[in-house]
């Protein structure tokens, strides 16, 4: 399973999140879910939690998900994904 989550942040700039499998484990760890259920039940805590795994993992310096979610406006899906 992989996906592409486009972030704004507050401050105007944007980020690409690309989700890949250690992010969905990361998902599945911390909130003890099925990542098969997110087709039936997709939160918007749960594409932060996606988009801010994904990107902590390539910058480490993006803070907890707490700190992380201070700095944003909105994450949804990208649009522009093939």
């Amino acid at each position: 399973m992989k996906m592409n989550l486009k972030v704004d942040y507050a401050d105007g700039s944007t980020a690409e999140a690309k989700v890949l499998a250690v992010d969905i484990v990361g998902f599945e760890t911390k909130f003890n879910r099925s990542a098969a259920r997110l087709a039936d039940e997709f939160r918007f805590t749960d594409a932060c939690f996606l988009a801010w795994h994904a990107l902590n993992r390539s910058d480490p310096k993006a803070g907890t998900f707490d700190e992380w979610l201070l700095k944003i406006d909105s994450v949804g899906f990208d649009e522009d994904e093939g």
